[in-house]
């Protein structure tokens, strides 16, 4: 069993097609304007998808007959080529899904970019599943459905020649192992007077732990000494003009290099680059 979305291609402007389609499917006469694929078989499992103004999919249904011969390089009918083909059963939906905001999920976002809704094909299983779950877990009665006809809607059956993932390798971890280590002694004063004078935002980017975190980042942020201390082994004197308050991100940056820390100001301007990038 396939999975389609199926597109409203009917008159624009009628205000009442939606109106029609739901008395039709309710009465159970012919539906009309949807259009079919080339790949429609018998029993395969249609999403329709109403165009203007709701922009959603309203209904899930069957395919329930062969297809008409399609000619032309149409891979959907249009209003002067139409296949037909029956739907049976078709079950409305009490909450419409709305695609744009479906699509909102990180699986889903790329394949609405294609701009899917403009017409009818078949869908990958991967976004066959995510459409499904979305449905059914907003209309508990097709679920319900689904499960009496016997129709898996989390996970779609492997066709044949579709490639099983590899299993995910294993790593080994844990376990303890004795280091010794040299730590650089700090003084909590130089922190406090740092915090008075620069704040809790980080200088470079500008985050704030507590606006992200509440109460849970109230107070944090990294002391970073622009001379490091790495450099010599021996007690020197610091003052606050020394150091500066970054956040935990920034601070791994700037040492990345190891005993030569970056600049502040080359990371202030690499981030400021980035964000005028963004904003176009």
């Amino acid at each position: 069993m396939k999975t389609h979305l199926a597109v409203y291609r009917g008159i624009s402007g009628d205000d009442n097609r939606y109106g029609r389609f739901v008395s039709n499917v309710q009465q159970d006469r012919g539906v009309k304007d949807w259009t079919a694929t080339r790949k429609f078989s018998i029993g395969d499992l249609v999403l329709f998808y109403f165009s203007d103004p709701l922009k959603s999919i309203v209904a899930v249904g069957f395919v329930a007959s062969e297809l008409n011969t399609l000619k032309g390089h149409w891979d959907w009918t249009d209003r002067k080529q139409v296949t037909f083909c029956d739907y049976s059963p078709i079950w409305l939906l009490k909450k419409k899904i709305q695609l744009k905001e479906a699509c909102r999920t990180f699986a889903l976002k790329a394949w609405y970019g294609t701009t899917p809704y403009r017409h009818s094909h078949e869908l990958k299983p991967h976004i066959a599943r995510k459409l499904l779950s979305i449905i059914t877990k907003a209309n508990p009665e097709i679920q319900d459905r689904f499960r009496r006809l016997n129709i898996e809607t989390s996970v779609h059956p492997r066709s044949r020649g579709e490639r099983k993932s590899p299993a995910p390798q294993e790593f080994l971890e844990g376990g303890t192992r004795q280091v010794t280590t040299e730590l650089q002694c700090r003084n909590p004063q130089l922190r406090a007077q740092a915090l008075a004078m620069y704040g809790e935002s980080c200088r470079v980017c500008g985050f704030n732990f507590a606006d992200v975190y509440q109460e849970l980042g109230a107070g944090y942020i990294e002391v970073h000494h622009l001379r490091p201390l790495s450099e010599k082994k021996s007690k020197r004197k610091v003052t606050v003009e020394d150091v500066d308050v970054v956040c935990a991100n920034c601070h791994r940056v700037l040492h990345r290099n190891g005993r030569k820390p970056i600049s502040l100001n080359k990371l202030r301007d690499a981030i400021k680059r980035r964000r005028s990038k963004a904003a176009y």
